[in-house]
């Protein structure tokens, strides 16, 4: 089974990958919540980018928890 997970280089952040399957991911836990934490200044937000919304007007997160199991 072919993985779909690709590296994404960004030029800020020292170190070096990882070979495939070779990692924690659970130590991206506490970088996610940081991030959350983050205060977005009005200059941030008005170049980020926008998800997309469908047809029905929900986003992909409303999308997903209302799916059926």
């Amino acid at each position: 089974m072919r993985s779909c997970a690709r590296d994404v280089p960004v030029s800020w952040v020292d170190g070096e990958g990882l070979p495939e399957g070779v990692g924690d991911p659970v130590a991206f836990g506490p970088l996610l919540s940081a991030l959350r934490e983050v205060e977005i200044s009005p200059d941030l937000e008005a170049v980020l980018h926008r998800p997309r919304r469908y047809a029905n007007g929900l986003g992909w997160a409303e999308l997903a928890s209302s799916a059926p199991p």
